[in-house]
């Protein structure tokens, strides 16, 4: 605990020394690579057109402090999808940045534009090393419009499916998000590992792990530091650590809004649906956490619904209703209290949860209601079909009636839970297409049916699914778990 302690002091506190040492070496930066075009600026910024530039980038960064401090204010733009298939051997892909020392790092600081492209296929295999993911560290740059699917990350601590270190960089503008399994040590999240800067409008569907004796696990930021803030943003997928564990962030020192949580999520000591610790003097409001259950791996008492433990502040949040809440093995749901301001949150069904008059009736929320009604708005929801989503996903909503499976004796749906093949029989029933969604409603996987047929669900990480089945008698869901 104390090494980390004093690393903490001597990354964060001694900044100002590092800045003038990278800028007294800038002199001695390399030639920056022309990568697919362009010159850096903003009107012209370097094209990112394969996963060879991407990597070039990655090189380029990685050669030493100099090179860092020669990305600032310097602009990128990814032209086309990168699949990093190719960087998936051993270790897997070294991430655009580092930090080892107060001597030896280089810290991206450019404006990278995603582009709404997509990076596929991200594996990173390095336990025992620190900054570890897309990014492993970057200071004061952008990075927005940007989304990792399919990575599998392994690292030390401050390890994050975009970024594993972020200072002072905004992540946002409007399309960031992850997809897929992260899991380190300390300091991990499904986005981003250790965050000292802002995010906004952002989403993560992967598992998110800590090993033995592991801190700060959140299914999107593992520890949400002093003046950053993480709003409206969202993460699906399961969380599991040691102490400090959430099912949005781990550790919370400044602000979290507007955000909501869905997966399962387990630890040993402040363990939350929401968040794990809110320190004192630090807000958490106009929350979420649809968690089905919150697991404390220990007899302790800092476990809830919302957070684990804390001196902060709590605004109009809200909890599952049916969420189970277990403490050593012990199902201690009953002895919650609602309250809208507390860690347990306010009670409120799925039904209510998936309905548009929830988040746009003013009353329920501190300041003001979610900005969901506009059509220029962050948020959307297919009312009383799904939870809400992000604007920019470009989800649509179905309008057809939702028929539930159990009222449907020709339909069948099995094994469930499921490892590879999900298979469906549809007796009677005409099924015109088949969908996989997460619980936000995004679509995964489609495929036409006919009379029995499977869909290879294998690749999806482990969680909590929605098979869509548009039939001539209506739509039809259930629900599936993927192991």
């Amino acid at each position: 605990m104390t090494t980390k302690i004093t690393k903490w002091i001597l990354g964060k506190t001694f900044f100002a020394t590092l800045i003038f040492t990278a800028l007294s070496a800038g002199a001695f930066a390399q030639t920056h690579p022309a990568l697919g075009g362009g010159t850096g600026v903003s009107g012209d910024p370097y094209q990112i057109k394969t996963p060879a530039h991407l990597k070039q980038l990655a090189d380029f960064v990685n050669a030493g402090t100099a090179n860092g401090y020669a990305t600032e204010g310097v602009y990128y733009i990814v032209i086309n999808d990168l699949d990093l298939t190719a960087y998936a051997a051993g270790e897997g892909w070294n991430p655009i940045g580092y930090y080892t020392s107060w001597t030896d790092y280089s810290y991206f600081k450019g404006n990278f534009n995603g582009n709404n492209k997509k990076v596929t296929n991200l594996k990173i295999n390095r336990p025992t090393k620190n900054y570890q993911g897309l990014f492993g560290y970057a200071n004061g740059a952008v990075i927005e419009n940007l989304g990792v699917e399919n990575c599998d990350i392994v690292g030390q601590d401050e390890v994050g499916g975009l970024m594993g270190g972020n200072d002072f960089s905004t992540i946002s503008i409007s399309s960031c998000y992850v997809t897929g399994n992260v899991s380190g040590n300390w300091f991990v999240g499904g986005l981003v590992g250790d965050n000292f800067a802002s995010v906004t409008n952002c989403y993560a569907t992967g598992n998110v792990s800590g090993i033995s004796g592991s801190w700060y696990v959140g299914g999107l930021v593992g520890c949400n530091n002093a003046y950053s803030t993480v709003s409206n943003c969202y993460a699906t997928g399961n969380v599991s650590g040691g102490n400090y564990v959430g099912g949005l962030v781990g550790d919370n020192r400044s602000t979290v809004s507007n955000s909501y949580t869905t997966g399962n999520v387990s630890g040993s000591w402040c363990v939350g649906g929401l968040v794990g610790d809110n320190h004192n003097g630090t807000t958490v409001k106009n929350c979420v956490a649809a968690n089905d259950g919150v697991v404390s791996t220990a007899n302790i008492t800092n476990i809830n619904r919302i957070c684990g433990y804390t001196d902060g502040i709590f605004q109009n949040n809200y909890a599952l209703s049916t969420m189970k809440v277990i403490n050593n093995g012990m199902d201690i749901t009953a002895t919650i209290t609602d309250g809208l301001n507390t860690t347990a949150g306010m009670g409120k069904l799925i039904t209510d949860l998936k309905t548009l008059a929830f988040y746009t009736t003013a009353g329920n929320w501190a300041d003001s209601a979610w900005d969901i009604n506009d059509p220029s708005g962050v948020w959307k929801i297919c009312d009383g079909e799904s939870l809400p989503f992000l604007r920019w996903q470009g989800i649509s909503c179905s309008g057809t009636e939702v028929v539930n499976i159990t009222a449907t004796a020709g339909i069948r749906i099995y094994p469930n839970p499921v490892r590879d093949e999900l298979r469906i029989e549809n007796g009677e029933w005409r099924i015109e297409k088949v969908e996989i969604l997460d619980l936000t409603g995004k679509i995964i996987l489609n495929s036409q049916l006919s009379i029995l047929h499977s869909v290879n669900v294998s690749a999806l990480p482990q969680g909590i699914y929605i098979v869509k089945l548009k039939t001539d008698k209506g739509i039809v869901t259930e629900k599936f778990i993927k192991e």
